[in-house]
């Protein structure tokens, strides 16, 4: 990219941000439909996130459990003997 390109870029940005700044405030009503479903999107995307991270952290520790049951019924190894 060219230094021509970047300042263009940084001024219409600029530009849209002073908008966005200046621009009156919108009176409106959200009925509870709209509430209600803003809220439930945002919980179902919260939940998203937990459980992908629940899964990232947990999925190398079954792994190792399965790879050292493995490695015990292999070797001869049950629970009764230990």
């Amino acid at each position: 990219m060219s230094v021509q390109s970047i300042a263009a870029r940084l001024v219409v940005v600029s530009l849209a941000v002073a908008a966005a700044g200046f621009a009156p405030a919108a009176v409106a009503y959200v009925g509870p439909g709209a509430g209600l479903g803003v809220v439930g999107a945002a919980l179902a995307m919260l939940a998203a996130i937990v459980v992908t991270v629940i899964g990232v952290i947990v999925w190398p520790v079954r792994m190792l459990m399965r790879r050292r049951k493995q490695r015990a019924s292999e070797a001869g190894v049950t629970k009764h003997d230990e």
